[in-house]
């Protein structure tokens, strides 16, 4: 990143990364609270742009497997589930028997599971697969409310930080007095009753929960 440059979000505070996603300028409040511990991007800086977009990118997948799961669609995932299985099961057998012809035990137990185990057992293991794949989606529900209330902890907590910014030497209280700017801002909120670290904790909870339910979703993909 040159030096010199400014965040795109906040224009009066210089950049100390780029977006990794997008490469966007970033000041070091944007990569403190829209950062992710787990998923592609761990510990790496993230816009609130890109963070944000991770929220929509969790509902399409979940309305792309629910799909899947429906109807004739549903029947023709436990097929594909069988096929997957039984692919897998006779890999398992050349791949077993090649590497025990090289002198490696561990194949001949490879080929076993494959001949013996999986490939008999494949429809079974095709609808335990579907079974916990459909469970999954049980908790699709809670995932978007839980991610919809998430989106909306960074929407106030943006609108807060470009607020504050534009009316500097306004105090917060009169911001979010009644008819003020942040008078509705939940994040506002938060910083007036329990102070600005636990505001930013709370926030920094939720893009960590918006990453982890994006993990989840991804394993019943």
């Amino acid at each position: 990143m040159s030096s010199g440059m400014n965040c795109y979000h906040h224009p009066s505070r210089q950049a100390a990364a780029n977006c990794a996603k997008c490469r966007k300028a970033i000041c070091r409040n944007c990569v403190e609270d829209y950062g992710v511990q787990v998923g592609r991007y761990a510990g790496k800086a993230l816009c609130y742009d890109c963070t944000s977009g991770l929220v929509a990118a969790n509902v399409e997948e979940i309305n792309k497997i629910r799909a899947q799961t429906a109807g004739i669609m549903g029947v023709l995932s436990i097929v594909w589930c069988f096929i997957k299985e039984v692919f897998t099961g006779f890999r398992n057998i050349i791949g077993g028997s090649q590497s025990l012809a090289m002198g490696n035990v561990g194949g001949g137990f490879r080929a076993f599971w494959g001949l013996f185990i999986q490939l008999p057992l494949s429809p079974i293991l095709a609808i335990v697969r579907f079974v916990k794949r459909h469970n999954l989606i049980k908790q699709f529900d809670g995932i978007i409310e839980s991610d919809s209330q998430a989106l909306q902890q960074m929407r106030d907590y943006f609108a807060y930080t470009l607020t504050m910014e534009q009316h500097k030497g306004i105090d917060l209280a009169t911001l979010a007095a009644e008819g003020g700017e942040l008078f509705e801002n939940t994040y506002a909120k938060t910083v007036l009753s329990k102070g600005e670290p636990a505001a930013r904790t709370q926030l920094r909870n939720s893009v960590v929960r918006i990453a982890e339910n994006g993990e989840i979703v991804r394993s019943a993909a």
